[in-house]
């Protein structure tokens, strides 16, 4: 019914089964395989500053079948940073998606195979090169340089046709170099009709 104190070595050949909670203080505990089934809890508050600094030590893998739950942040520092070239290469490669609250930041390059679907602005500071087809589906109206659903602060080249569904609005000077093709044929009766009025 009382305690057991001992100030040497213990060998067990069989089975320990401890009904309250071991203490090993700063030993180290070493054998075979070591199966808890109840709950794990170390108290020691040594942060990770490393791989191999911090309350828990692992000199291989880790290997979970649960949910993680981090309250501090999550840093992966391997030797020879891994470069992702596909969904299945990377410092951190996940079946599933990706949730996140915040903002994130991409030191490198992000190469995406499927759709991107913003929910809000999306602002790009540098150059885009799109490869394929834009579209802009919103369908605002402009009434001037500063409205309607593609806005451009600085100039527009096209090396090909364009073509506009409705009326075009020239503040500036017009400099045509090829031929100009008027489709209209509207009689003119005045100074003010016709296909072409100047």
């Amino acid at each position: 019914n009382g305690g057991l104190g001992n100030g040497g070595d213990v060998f067990i050949g069989g089975n320990l089964n401890v009904a309250g909670t071991p203490n090993f203080g700063a030993q180290t505990a070493t054998g075979s395989d070591m199966v808890l089934t109840g709950t794990l809890e170390v108290q020691n508050v040594t942060a990770a500053t490393s791989a191999t600094a911090g309350s828990v030590k692992f000199a291989g893998g880790l290997a979970i079948a649960n949910n993680i739950w981090m309250a501090g942040p999550i840093r992966v520092q391997e030797a020879a940073p891994t470069v992702s070239d596909s969904t299945t290469t990377g410092s951190i490669v996940t079946d599933g998606g990706l949730g996140v609250l915040l903002d994130t930041f991409i030191g490198g390059k992000a190469e995406v195979t499927g759709n991107i679907k913003t929910l809000a602005n999306l602002e790009v500071t540098g150059t885009s090169t799109l490869t394929g087809i834009a579209t802009v589906i919103d369908t605002t109206e402009s009434a001037s340089t500063t409205t309607g659903s593609l806005i451009a602060s600085g100039g527009l080249g096209v090396v090909k046709k364009a073509y506009i569904g409705s009326d075009a609005s020239i503040a500036g000077a017009a400099s045509i170099t090829g031929v100009t093709s008027i489709a209209a044929s509207t009689v003119a009766t005045n100074t003010t009709s016709g296909s072409l009025i100047n």
